[in-house]
């Protein structure tokens, strides 16, 4: 998976979803190593109370969380950006505000949820401070199990999915979005599918379906990493 020089590459912001960290996802699911071998600078990045064993538990903590990672990476520029699930959705809100901001966008495990509130979910934080019912569907279980896998604070991340619901994002603000977006996700992802219409609100938008994948899988599959290792390489070098 190794590219020319030929073009100089950009940096790459890589950000998470709910629970995670770069550490948890990104580092150890193969992306940081893959993007640097083929000379991609990453940018590192946690989301408020991640990748920290000890974090607030206060969900109005989490309550500027968009406006907190505008401050951190608002002022970059032409950068690609690689969001899993919330951080996806996070991407895109960025993108809104600061259309220089991005040169690609790969949105992973994102779909007609990003047309919903960034915030509040008890479902999930009641599973993470009681436990999951024993009719559990696999997909929460394996979600669950992963966030307490990720070394965060169980309770911090529930204060996190539970913080004051954030304003949404429209058809008008997506649509205003000049910049490629690939959406990828995986057929069996019941969290962010559908996906029609977010795909009709951008308008240079493309999409991949990894068939039997659910939300976990999509993000933590080799095959995806190499997917879009590919496109970026095309992109930047003429080359894969």
């Amino acid at each position: 998976m190794s590219g020319s020089s030929a073009i100089e590459r950009p940096s790459v912001v890589l950000l998470h979803g709910w629970g995670g960290s770069f550490q948890h996802t990104w580092v150890r699911l193969g992306w940081a190593h893959c993007l640097e071998s083929n000379g991609f600078p990453i940018i590192e990045h946690d989301l408020p109370g991640h990748g920290v064993p000890e974090a607030p538990r206060d969900p109005q903590a989490y309550a500027t969380i968009l406006d907190d990672l505008d401050a951190r990476l608002g002022h970059l520029d032409g950068v690609v950006g690689i969001g899993y699930s919330l951080g996806a959705k996070l991407m895109l809100a960025l993108a809104c505000r600061h259309p220089h901001m991005f040169s690609q966008l790969v949105l992973v495990g994102c779909g007609d949820n990003a047309f919903k509130p960034l915030g509040a979910s008890e479902l999930l934080a009641r599973a993470l401070r009681e436990g999951l019912p024993p009719d559990a569907p696999p997909a929460l279980v394996k979600l669950i199990d992963d966030v307490k896998a990720s070394g965060n604070d169980p309770e911090a991340m529930a204060a996190c999915i539970t913080r004051p619901q954030e304003n949404p994002l429209t058809e008008a603000q997506l649509g205003a979005l000049q910049v490629p977006v690939l959406i990828i996700n995986g057929s069996q992802d019941h969290f962010v599918l559908p996906q029609d219409r977010l795909l009709a609100a951008l308008p240079n938008a493309d999409t991949l379906m990894f068939e039997g994948f659910d939300h976990m899988d999509v993000v933590g599959r080799l095959e995806v990493v190499e997917t879009v290792l590919a496109r970026l390489n095309r992109s930047f070098t003429g080359t894969e």
